[in-house]
């Protein structure tokens, strides 16, 4: 949190330190020195004399500081002690406390009425000692207004306010991100403008919310808000333009070619939708990837209907199956069209041979197959293998949890989650014989289509 909060200017502050200047470390007393803006920090040390905190055994020292209404300050604690802060008002009552948060050196507290306040410094156990020095400063926090593009600033959600509303220009078109980040709620994230309207909750890091959209000049407006109506606390907004990779020319449609990955730009909403021509039966696999948003891809034709998200590496897509001759529509999009924005991303499709005929119940080293799991549970194919080596074989199911079984010859092995996403896969060392393989979900009331690949070493589908 602490790089989140990089703009600010010069703190008007008076301190009340223990004992003045020849303070004791590790006292809790506090007596007046008047400082002003030429200082920004304060300093102690936690030591076996320092106050107890009587219920968790910590110690602390304790510092009055003057604060300006209508402010945003942000404390930091630096040196050897691992502590928290809490700030209370004159009338003892706490304001705000770092103790819980995921990074207690930092609080960062509104100050809507100027005056005295009290800034406790507490070890956060009690064998937490040692020096610490305080800094201190003014953060620019804004509620609304104009953001400039490569740029961010810090605002804060009341009790007098759901959300805060701000407008920015986009001079050129391109690629922007859009970031609302918090540690003191769960953020939400709204974008409208020029035909956009997107919102995001946790599309960032953790709870926080990002959208990435590809955007036309104009102008927009952004909603930061919390997922609760009754969110409170500090934020940062973020705005950035993300360049275009050097030499990128999207296709956004049309025709793909087996072999040939082609970059294209999703921008919410409609997917983009590509046609696949396949002149023989083929175990096409199909890519799609992006580091813009979560990747969904959905294919039909030919009685094939087959939708895939996270089948490929992290949240990229991946449909692997046997298909006939024909032609094939593809829609590729995000997983939730109408949240997070779009992006660039990249498609592609290739066409493998070793594929067993449609409706086999048989399969050997090298080759694919295409089966059903039924109502009733399971599908039981034969797999015939000639020489000892080393095979994997893998289960892979868009529609369900894949749960792999292999026996026969002595062997007796299953496999739940060992592929990519909820894909079983089963890899070892096989003598001549004949084995069963049999295809089921982990759920015994999920049932669908599936893809079944035998690979063999250094050959075909390896």
């Amino acid at each position: 949190m602490q790089n989140k909060f990089h703009k600010h200017h010069a703190l008007v502050f008076s301190l009340l330190v223990a004992l003045g200047a020849g303070t004791v470390p590790g006292s809790g007393l506090a007596q007046q020195v008047a400082t002003e803006s030429a200082s920004r920090s304060l300093s102690g040390e936690i030591t076996s004399r320092s106050p107890l905190n009587a219920n968790d055994g910590s110690r602390y020292q304790r510092f009055t500081v003057n604060l300006q209404a209508n402010t945003a300050v942000r404390f930091t604690l630096n040196g050897a002690l691992d502590g928290s802060f809490t700030l209370q008002d004159s009338n003892g009552m706490v304001l705000g406390s770092s103790f819980n948060s995921s990074n207690s050196n930092i609080l960062v507290q509104e100050i809507s009425t100027g005056g005295r306040y009290t800034l406790n410094v507490s070890g956060k156990n009690r064998d937490s000692f040692g020096p610490f020095w305080v800094d201190i400063v003014n953060l620019d926090v804004r509620n609304s207004g104009a953001v400039s593009v490569d740029s961010e600033i810090t605002g804060s959600l009341s009790s007098s306010s759901s959300f805060n509303a701000y407008t920015f220009n986009v001079t050129e078109e391109g690629r922007y991100q859009i970031d609302l980040m918090s540690d003191d709620f769960d953020a939400k994230l709204k974008l409208t403008g020029q035909g956009v309207d997107l919102e995001d909750d946790d599309g960032g890091e953790e709870r926080n919310s990002r959208i990435t959209m590809f955007l036309q000049p104009g102008t927009y407006q952004v909603r930061a808000s919390g997922y609760s109506n009754s969110s409170q606390g500090m934020y940062t907004l973020k705005i950035i333009s993300r360049p275009l990779p050097p030499g990128v020319s999207f296709q956004n449609g049309g025709t793909l070619t087996p072999g040939t990955e082609i970059t294209g730009l999703y921008s919410g909403g409609s997917a983009q939708t590509y046609t696949l021509n396949v002149p023989r039966r083929s175990l096409a696999v199909i890519d799609m990837k992006s580091d813009d948003f979560d990747s969904y891809l959905e294919l039909r034709g030919n009685g094939v209907n087959i939708t895939d998200d996270d089948g490929g590496d992290s949240l990229n897509a991946k449909i692997v199956t046997p298909l006939d001759p024909g032609a094939y529509t593809i829609h590729a999009r995000s997983f939730n069209n109408e949240s997070g924005g779009g992006g660039i991303f990249t498609l592609k499709a290739e066409l493998g041979s070793g594929v067993m005929p449609a409706g086999s119940r048989t399969i050997q080293p090298g080759f694919a197959l295409a089966g059903q799991v039924p109502s009733s549970g399971r599908d039981t194919i034969e797999l015939r293998v000639t020489r000892a080596a080393d095979y994997t074989i893998d289960l892979i199911a868009p529609g369900f949890d894949a749960y792999l079984e292999l026996q026969g010859e002595g062997v007796n092995e299953s496999n739940d989650d060992g592929g990519n996403s909820l894909n079983a896969r089963i890899s070892r060392y096989l003598e001549p014989g004949r084995y069963r393989l049999t295809s089921r979900a982990y759920n015994s009331e999920d049932h669908g289509g599936y893809t079944l690949i035998v690979s063999e070493p250094g050959g075909r589908n390896d």
